[in-house]
């Protein structure tokens, strides 16, 4: 019999019950009556409190990922147990299962969150429109197991979301951060948030540089010039993380304020403000001293964010809470008296993102003379995964399971300092695992006074950034491209 832990393992977002249009992916199954210390499920129980015991209510997924997490709620039929979920495929989903009343709030409201255990997968991932039955599942309360019924088959059931037991394998070791989206309850007022139309959620931004080789200097725009950074040996392409942020992110009409004490980054939070870190209900600020706090608007000034940021550096000897293999919680308390807790939180250490897991889109750019003196013609783009230490080309699953629609997002300034970004834009499509984007406004965006794209070459730029919106839930900011020698760095 194949075993799946439901756990209540991390905490964070939500946004809202999913609006579904087109293909959908049909989850179901029904839960099983056992006996618990902590709930009631399933067949002969009513949605209440039932001899100071709980009833799972509701099964919930949500997608996880940064800025823009989803959430499809369902009940459970409070006489047979069955539940159904429409899902978008395309997308990551941490499932859920929710117990409510008798006092309820918060991360106690999680009676189990689903994990399969043979390779630590925390998310279910459909690829293409399709259906999957889990069966009958057994939850016990006590201990947080389920169990499913042995005509469960884990190949068949991996088959139906389309991806291999590779990809499940992958997706199992970088989705950890994925169940800080699981809290039902961020606001701590004992109501599902999806249901009341209330969107929260923790992004978790990481930044790094380029290097050539693990001791190397910045990776150059030469670099890229007529050939990819090396995939693999003494030179190969390295991203050394500097910098992490732990972001609170809220609607602006739930609370207007940005924390900071000053615009951007500050060592002090406004009044009315409060930040909290702890590891089983113990205070863990030391453990994890925060470098500064920074926040800001987003969407049009509809929403706010604000968080604490950790120093990654080499000197500073840190590394990201949550990443030494116990969860922590973070509290954010906002002028207006309420907290947002998101707790259970596991990252990845600086030693793993360096080694394995992350994806990233490699450039190549093209001249008119294949130099750094020709006129750009072209980027090529191929998205690779690390993995033990070399970079090998990612499956488009892999691409499409990780990175949010919008795809990857590369911009090469001519000119940049503060309220000043001048340079060229591009998008690199999820859609393939390769390809080229031609040099043409068709392709690119010009912003603020940049030259023309016909007079650019890779000496034009003075700096770069890469980026793309995690599914999961971890944004990676790699970009730092050195100029080229003789050209200035941008202030």
């Amino acid at each position: 019999m194949k075993k799946f832990i439901l756990g209540a393992l991390l905490v964070v977002g939500v946004l809202g019950c999913s609006d579904q249009k087109g293909p959908v992916f049909a989850l179901s199954g029904n839960l099983a009556v056992v006996p618990s210390s902590h709930y009631v499920i399933g067949r002969n129980a009513s949605p209440r409190s039932i001899g100071g015991q709980q009833t799972v209510t509701h099964v919930m997924a949500i997608n996880p990922g940064s800025s823009n997490p989803r959430r499809v709620v369902a009940e459970v039929n409070p006489t047979t147990g069955a539940f159904s979920l429409e899902l978008d495929p395309g997308r990551p989903y941490v499932l859920v299962f929710i117990a409510t009343g008798n006092g309820l709030t918060g991360p106690d409201m999680i009676a189990g969150i689903f994990k399969i255990v043979s390779n630590d997968l925390d998310v279910v991932a459909p690829t293409a429109e399709g259906k999957a039955d889990l069966g009958t599942v057994t939850l016990d309360g006590s201990t947080q197991q389920v169990t499913v019924s042995q005509s469960f088959s884990l190949s068949n059931f991996l088959a139906s979301l389309g991806i291999s037991a590779d990809e499940a394998e992958y997706l199992g070791s970088i989705d950890n951060v994925s169940l800080r989206a699981a809290n039902p309850d961020v606001d701590g007022n004992g109501q599902i948030d999806a249901l009341e139309g209330v969107s929260f959620n923790q992004d978790w931004h990481i930044r790094a540089n380029t290097k050539i080789g693990a001791d190397g200097e910045n990776a150059t725009f030469a670099d890229i010039t007529g050939a990819y950074l090396n995939t693999s040996g003494d030179q190969v392409a390295t991203l050394e993380f500097n910098l992490g942020s732990a972001y609170a992110v809220y609607p602006s009409s739930y609370d207007s304020s940005v924390c900071p004490a000053s615009s951007g980054v500050s060592s002090e939070l406004a009044t009315g403000c409060a930040f909290g870190l702890t590891k089983a209900g113990v205070d863990d600020l030391n453990t994890w001293p925060q470098h500064s706090f920074s926040g800001g608007t987003f969407g049009g000034e509809t929403t706010r964010q604000w968080g604490p940021d950790y120093d990654l550096t080499a000197t500073s000897g840190q590394d990201l809470p949550g990443s030494s293999g116990y969860s922590v919680t973070m509290a954010y308390t906002l002028p207006n008296g309420h907290t947002l807790t998101f707790s259970h939180i596991r990252t990845r250490s600086k030693t793993t993102l360096t080694q394995d897991g992350v994806i990233m889109p490699f450039l190549k750019i093209n001249t008119t003379d294949n130099t750094v003196n020709g006129v750009i013609t072209s980027i090529n783009y191929k998205w690779m995964k690390l993995q033990s230490g070399h970079w090998v080309d990612a499956s488009l699953n892999e691409v499409e399971l990780v990175v949010n629609e919008n795809g990857g997002y590369v911009a090469f300034y001519t000119a940049k300092s503060s309220g000043n970004e001048e340079g060229i834009g591009f998008t690199i499509p999820r859609s393939s695992t390769s390809g080229t984007i031609p040099w043409a406004s068709s392709s690119v965006t010009r912003s603020g006074a940049a030259p023309a794209l016909t007079s650019l070459t890779p000496n034009s730029f003075c700096s770069s950034a890469v980026s793309y919106d995690d599914q999961l839930g971890l944004r990676i900011f790699a970009g730092g491209l050195a100029p080229n020698p003789g050209v200035t760095i941008c202030p």
